[in-house]
C-alpha cells in the first residue's frame, strides 16, 4: 500500500501524457495566444468566437471581470458575417444537388 502512494503521483502524469498534444504544439498555441493577446487584447479563441458569432467575444474578460462572454451589441463587423440558418437539408432554389455514383463504375 505504501508503494502505491508514491507510484501513483509519479506514474499518473506519464500515462496521462498520451492524452495531451505534443509539447511543441502546446508551446506554439500559447505563443500565438500571447502574441494575439498583447496585440489585440483577445486570444485566438476569442477571435474565433467573435468571427463565428459576429459579436465581440472575450473569454478572459468573462472569467476575470465576470462580464458576459460575448458583447451582443450590434457592430459594423458583425453585419457582414454570413450565417446559415440550418433549415431542412434540401438544396436551395437554383442549385443542383450532388449526384450519387456507385463505387466501381
Amino acid at each position: 500500500m505504501r508503494l502505491a502512494v508514491w507510484l501513483v503521483p509519479i506514474l499518473l502524469p506519464i500515462f496521462a501524457g498520451g492524452c495531451a498534444l505534443p509539447a511543441g504544439v502546446v508551446i506554439a498555441a500559447y505563443a500565438a495566444d500571447g502574441v494575439s493577446f498583447m496585440a489585440t487584447g483577445k486570444t485566438v479563441t476569442d477571435h474565433g468566437l467573435s468571427a463565428a458569432t459576429g459579436h465581440n467575444c472575450a473569454v478572459i474578460a468573462a472569467v476575470i471581470d465576470r462580464k458576459p462572454l460575448c458583447d451582443t451589441h450590434e457592430t459594423e463587423r458583425g453585419k457582414s458575417v454570413v450565417v446559415e440558418q440550418g433549415h431542412a437539408s434540401v438544396p436551395r432554389p437554383g442549385t443542383v444537388a450532388a449526384a450519387t455514383v456507385p463505387l466501381g463504375q
